[in-house]
């Protein structure tokens, strides 16, 4: 209940900084407008030869789900570390850790909105798609699809937490998180599937959460896969979750101990 109470406060907080600064709103509209016009561009010069090569698939449909998925990505890996880096400049992040709630619970709480927001960018990008680029969305197997969003969500939240952890102790670690999201773009299918790419960087790829997330969604919305074929690709990310909670855990714990022990929880 608390933790609840926790996610309702930092929501709300956000909500009405949001509103606030309207221009953003709009700017972030208008973003998302020129992305999926840049893709329909490109697709429409570029996108036969590259879907010849790629096994004659559809290209703006695969680059469209691509690039809506890992900005959930991308948004989990820069906003939880963002948010420690405004809580140490405001002052308040040593006032957050002294409260009763759990650190744990504090840091998933401060980048939630984000997450709820992209999510719901998500949702207009596959709207986008089906509406007006007459892109083939499924909506069909939405069980199996809402249960890898969702496992996805927990493995990309750790992996900023465990982020995150890092800037409590060492501040600025945005260009270790701009090569993690570079490699995780290249590699991660956004662009290009990963049988372009030698067999040892497929392998390598394997090791980045993204990889199986977005091949398994892609699956879902453009595929209709069904719990059978999708079950390796969640699978997978289950397998990243077991490992990447704890060890997120653990890194928050050690970094605002050892913050706390010399006195740098507040320095930035």
């Amino acid at each position: 209940m608390n933790a609840l109470f926790t996610a309702g406060a930092f929501l709300r907080k956000d909500f009405i900084e949001e509103t606030s600064y309207r221009l953003r709103f709009l700017v972030e509209i208008c973003g998302a407008v020129i992305a999926i016009y840049f893709l329909v561009i490109f697709s429409e010069f570029m996108g036969d030869a590259v879907a010849a090569k790629l096994g004659n698939i559809d290209y703006l449909p695969f680059a469209l789900v691509g690039i809506a998925f890992h900005s959930l990505h991308e948004t989990a890996l820069n906003d939880y570390s963002r948010k420690i880096r405004e809580a140490q400049t405001l002052g308040t992040l040593e006032a957050l850790i002294s409260t009763r709630t759990s650190v744990f619970t504090l840091m998933a709480c401060l980048p939630l909105y984000s997450m709820c927001r992209t999510s719901l960018k998500l949702v207009g990008y596959m709207l986008v798609g089906s509406l007006i680029l007459d892109v083939n969305i499924h909506w069909g197997n939405w069980p199996a699809t809402l249960t890898l969003f969702a496992i996805s969500m927990v493995v990309f939240g750790c992996l900023g937490l465990t982020f995150a952890a890092l800037t409590v102790v060492f501040k600025r670690t945005e260009p270790i998180i701009r090569g993690f999201n570079l490699v995780s773009f290249l590699l991660g299918g956004v662009f290009v599937p990963l049988t372009v790419f030698p067999e040892w960087m497929q392998k390598f790829a394997m090791l980045i959460p993204v990889v199986p997330a977005l091949h398994g969604f892609r699956q879902a919305v453009l595929y209709d896969a069904d719990w059978a074929t999708m079950w390796p690709d969640i699978a997978h990310v289950l397998v990243f979750m077991t490992l990447l909670v704890p060890l997120s855990v653990m890194a928050l714990r050690w970094a605002v101990r050892r913050a706390m022990l010399d006195g740098s929880l507040t320095q930035y």
